[in-house]
């Protein structure tokens, strides 16, 4: 009997323990949602990507959303060998890129080009950010239209622990991505995201695996914002 009594009040602790852990499935569709409902979404990043060559770049910038397909990006850094610079700006109605790629030892290529936004890209990357992080949202912008909400499956969600990065504490939580309708593994994605243990809004997010010709992607976050008064001469085309 005496050690019912003294297993008891452990079995409490570890269970009170437990009880007090965030789930993390929960947690990631609570970020999901808050940014499916933002009004505007604004937040800074700094984006390192790995080749399967492994040649390594590193990309940081700028992503400002909108009511609907509002929409304003800028980045710059070096991407798959080239110096890039470039900024896309979407008034819901029209779109204009903007910007330059030069190749070791060549000459500046300029872009200037307006253009049809795709249809429901604010919603798009409302709610691809928390999954695949700023750079993958950037890249498939364009594949709109063939990558629906529902063609990537988010599972097998842990958490792996609490980190301070800078003044933030954050929950670190893994997942795994999926290409809906795929019967192997050979496309799955192995993610984690730090959030924000207050603001539930994400810090940072790593990425690995998947079937394409980039391996690795790293991004971390500064003034992840959410609901902010946006100047609108920011989604006005230039000229």
């Amino acid at each position: 009997m005496r050690w019912l009594l003294t297993l008891a009040p452990l079995a409490l602790v570890a269970w009170s323990v437990a009880a007090q852990e965030p789930d993390a499935e929960k947690l990631f569709r609570q970020t999901q949602k808050k940014l499916d409902a933002a009004k505007t979404v604004q937040v800074r990043f700094d984006a390192r990507i790995t080749g399967a060559d492994a040649k390594k770049w590193h990309l940081k910038g700028s992503l400002i959303l909108g009511e609907g397909d509002q929409m304003r990006a800028e980045a710059e850094g070096m991407l798959f060998g080239e110096e890039s610079k470039f900024t896309l700006v979407s008034d819901g109605t029209n779109m204009k890129s903007f910007g330059y790629t030069k190749a070791s030892g060549g000459p500046k290529q300029d872009k200037n080009e307006t253009e049809k936004p795709p249809k429901g890209i604010g919603p798009f990357v409302r709610e691809a950010l928390p999954r695949h992080g700023v750079f993958w949202c950037l890249l498939n912008m364009n594949r709109r239209s063939d990558r629906p909400a529902d063609l990537f499956q988010a599972s097998a969600f842990k958490l792996v622990g609490q980190e301070k990065i800078g003044e933030r504490s954050t929950h670190v939580i893994q997942y795994a991505v999926k290409t809906k309708g795929k019967g192997n593994d050979t496309n799955k994605l192995s993610i984690q995201l730090w959030l924000d243990a207050q603001t539930e809004l994400p810090v940072k997010l790593a990425m690995t695996g998947g079937g394409s010709d980039i391996t690795d992607i790293s991004e971390t976050y500064g003034d992840f914002t959410i609901d902010a008064k946006v100047d609108a001469r920011r989604f006005a085309l230039p000229k």
